[in-house]
């Protein structure tokens, strides 16, 4: 709808035909008389004493934009109140610079974008990006504010690599004149640092040293092609944890830990500098024990402006730059692998020649019938070698080892989903089967009723299977025993017995006799399906007394060990 207003004391009016976007606070629009400025009207519900306090707090203390001098706004704040004409003159908004020619950070660390739109963006232009961001939150930080959320939509860049924070009236500010502190409410959990995670921001005071895990995750897909610090390959494909869940306990590929590898997909991390190695590690694994120990965006900007001089052209292709001290260019070789897994002669970088080639890829038509089965994750993801739409992907495919199982017998989920990021399988009740970032593989359930499994993945062109319907057939007359025996002679796991005892046995008495050390590391309780479970109990040469064992009866002859668990259903 209309909006008329005052802005200095001109009245303006604001109607659709001046509308530039709405979100979930307000509406934006670019004046009439003015194409440097732009407006923020609140809507109705979301103007209150608190936010015009706010407000007025923001524009008596400024930051000091790094790019003023230039002619460029780094930081879009509001530089002007917006009131309303009633008697009250109450502000209703605010007016601030106008971002032209910009788009989201992320278009131009995502692959296929950048190829779209932005051919000739080189690694060298990512390196400035990363620059000019780190400037940017210099600035912030040096006056006292915290950005809060950081995310990928609040920072535009233009393709001349100028960037600009926008949404700045989310950040945290401290009001210089009383010192209160209005906080910033929201987050985004992939920018969002691990101590903070299922925290309520409206009741934390953020701190710069949370900004930049943030800042620094956007330059880690910046200078990588796309991959998100945490993604990674884990020794135990079945023990993966979700993307999330690797960044909250700090399992950083590239840090030296025993359960992750770095994703095959992503560049080498040795090509960075080593100057910027060194920050990454320092934010990743030493601020994960320490948020202290990140490194400051001056120290970032520092970094970037030396590595920055330390960027080599390619013999082969003048859009390759990489670090000097890295032995031969990396962008040739990942354009050589992608030749030879048949995705034509792609290239992350297309020489200047052929950009015009990338630009008019079509890529909607390449994968049309194909998009209704795409999945959309809850948080943007961006891949670690997003896969051009002009190559046609390999199918994907989700079975099970059978359709129709007996009680107690394990089905095998196989998946293959070429190109996927992250890959979650669930049953139709939404209990988690598996999370990971294994394009294919597969893993075991042991269903106790008819399932159905759904497989989720992440992923730049990623097309989904269907799910895989199970049907269990229960066993009509049970087995009946009325004692079952099992003696281990060797030292062992009752993981290998497990094995077993899958069949749906309905059992009076169940008696295990050890006749050496053994530790129990897996045994009951057992349930109606005769499954073993987790347990820590340890066997050695003295098993415990009777007295503190309920249950259980034990004897020792000096040499081995015998001792009976019996279970009574």
């Amino acid at each position: 709808m209309d909006v008329k207003c005052s802005i200095g004391g001109k009245i303006l009016s604001l109607d659709d035909s001046l509308r530039l976007g709405v979100g979930g606070e307000g509406v934006i629009y670019r004046l009439p008389d003015n194409t440097d400025r732009a407006a923020k009207i609140y809507h109705r519900d979301k103007m209150n004493a608190e936010r015009v306090s706010k407000l007025k707090a923001m524009l008596a203390n400024a930051p000091l934009d790094p790019m003023r001098e230039q002619g460029h706004a780094s930081i879009a704040w509001p530089v002007e109140p917006v009131n309303a004409l009633d008697g009250n003159q109450e502000v209703i908004g605010f007016l601030m610079p106008l971002v032209q020619n910009a788009h989201p950070i992320s278009d131009f660390y995502d692959v296929e974008t950048r190829h779209a739109q932005f051919p000739l963006f080189s690694y060298q232009s990512l390196c400035r990006t990363a620059r000019n961001l780190a400037s940017a939150v210099w600035a912030i930080h040096d006056s006292g504010y915290v950005i809060g959320d950081v995310n990928e939509s609040n920072i535009m860049v233009t393709h001349q690599t100028l960037v600009t924070l926008v949404d700045t009236d989310s950040f945290q500010v401290i009001d210089s004149t009383d010192g209160r502190v209005y906080r910033c409410p929201v987050g985004t959990e992939l920018f969002t640092p691990p101590e903070l995670h299922g925290k309520n921001f409206e009741e934390i005071d953020r701190s710069r040293e949370h900004d930049l895990f943030g800042i620094a995750a956007l330059f880690f897909q910046l200078l990588m092609e796309g991959t998100r610090p945490f993604a990674g390959s884990f020794h135990n494909p079945d023990e993966t944890p979700y993307y999330v869940e690797c960044l909250i306990k700090g399992y950083f590929p590239y840090g030296g830990h025993p359960l992750i590898n770095p994703s095959p997909l992503a560049p080498p991390f040795e090509m960075l500098h080593p100057q910027l190695q060194k920050l990454f590690r320092q934010c990743f694994v030493d601020g994960h024990a320490d948020p202290r120990q990140r490194p400051d965006a001056h120290t970032w900007y520092q970094a970037l402006k030396a590595s920055e001089r330390a960027l080599i052209t390619c013999s082969r292709n003048q859009q390759h730059y990489y670090f000097k001290h890295y032995t031969h260019c990396p962008w040739c070789a990942r354009a050589q692998h992608y030749t030879e897994q048949g995705l034509r002669d792609w290239d992350p970088f297309p020489p200047a020649e052929r950009a015009g080639e990338f630009r008019q890829y079509d890529y909607a038509a390449a994968q049309s019938s194909a998009r209704s089965h795409w999945s959309v994750p809850s948080s943007p993801t961006h891949g670690a070698a997003s896969i051009p739409h002009a190559a046609r992907p390999a199918p994907s495919s989700f079975s099970a080892s059978a359709t129709t199982i007996a009680l107690g017998q394990g089905v095998t989920l196989n998946w293959t989903i070429p190109h996927a990021q992250t890959v979650r399988i669930t049953d139709q009740s939404g209990r988690l089967i598996f999370a990971g970032s294994s394009p294919s593989g597969l893993v075991t359930d042991y269903p106790t009723k008819n399932k159905t499994y759904h497989i989720a993945a992440s992923g730049v062109g990623v097309s989904l299977p269907n799910p895989v319907t199970i049907s269990v057939e229960q066993v009509a007359l049970p087995v009946a025993l009325s004692e079952a025996s099992l003696e281990l002679h060797q030292p062992t796991s009752l993981k290998a017995v497990q094995g077993g005892l899958r069949a749906g046995l309905l059992l009076n008495e169940l008696s295990v006799k050890l006749r050496s050390p053994l530790r129990l590391k897996q045994y009951l309780p057992l349930n109606s399906y005769v499954k073993l479970r987790r347990a820590s109990d340890a066997l050695k040469d003295h098993p415990p007394p009777v007295a503190s064992t309920r249950g259980y009866s034990n004897s020792h002859d000096g040499q081995n060990s015998s001792w009976s668990f019996i279970k009574r259903f």
